[in-house]
């Protein structure tokens, strides 16, 4: 009987990992979450979609320009990833004024290349490596490189 049950939960939790490391599906563009194709339309207008994924929590897409943008399963923003390239003004202009202002001000010189929303705030990364945290007011709390 034991061993019946210990079998139970082996099984059990194998399928339970399974389930919960399901690898990404390619979807079609048309597949995405409304509120996702309406970030793309707005934000990126002229871009083609060359890639769109699903997996069990996010989508990931990749545009014709070599940005990345993810979206949470709801279809909202996550990531908006420019390889290299700054992000548009209209995806700054989402995030909180004094992260622009303090980006502005203190590194003047630099283009942000990648926003990301995050639990604790935002993760900003910079053209020149720097990677910046901000809480979610928008108040900086640290800076890697």
């Amino acid at each position: 009987m034991t061993k019946k049950i210990f079998s139970f939960i082996v099984a059990a939790l194998l399928l339970s990992v399974g389930t919960a490391c399901e690898k990404e599906k390619v979807i079609s563009r048309n597949d995405l979450p409304k509120a996702s194709l309406e970030f793309l339309a707005k934000h990126f207008p002229n871009l083609k979609v060359t890639f769109a994924a699903k997996d069990w929590d996010n989508y990931e897409v990749l545009l014709e320009n070599g940005f990345e943008v993810n979206f949470r399963r709801n279809g909202e923003w996550d990531e908006v990833d420019g390889n290299r390239d700054a992000v548009p003004q209209s995806i700054v202009d989402l995030l909180p004024k004094t992260i622009a202002d303090y980006v502005a001000t203190q590194f003047p010189n630099t283009r942000i290349v990648s926003v990301n929303r995050e639990w604790f705030g935002y993760d900003i990364d910079l053209s020149n490596e720097l990677d910046l945290k901000f809480d979610t007011k928008g108040n900086i709390r640290e800076i890697d490189n």
